[in-house]
């Protein structure tokens, strides 16, 4: 019987381990809003207020062919 109780260890480990990237995960997404921006994929930070406050859409990112060209 010994192995079937290693084996719900793991599985709790496993479980406390989602638990912990997913609370981290929450954390980050509040800090970015508290700081009232947040970074792109490419590293640039932007705000969603522009310069007369109105709200900005992040531009929509076309999907790029692995050989760098855009034909599909």
């Amino acid at each position: 019987m010994e192995p079937a109780q290693h084996g719900v260890q793991d599985v709790l480990n496993i479980s406390t381990e989602v638990q912990v990237f997913h609370r981290a995960i929450l954390d980050l997404g509040r800090a970015r809003l508290s700081l009232g921006g947040e970074k792109t994929k490419d590293g640039h930070a932007f705000s969603s207020g522009g310069p007369s406050g109105q709200s900005r859409k992040r531009p929509y990112l076309y999907p790029v062919h692995p050989s760098g060209s855009d034909e599909s």
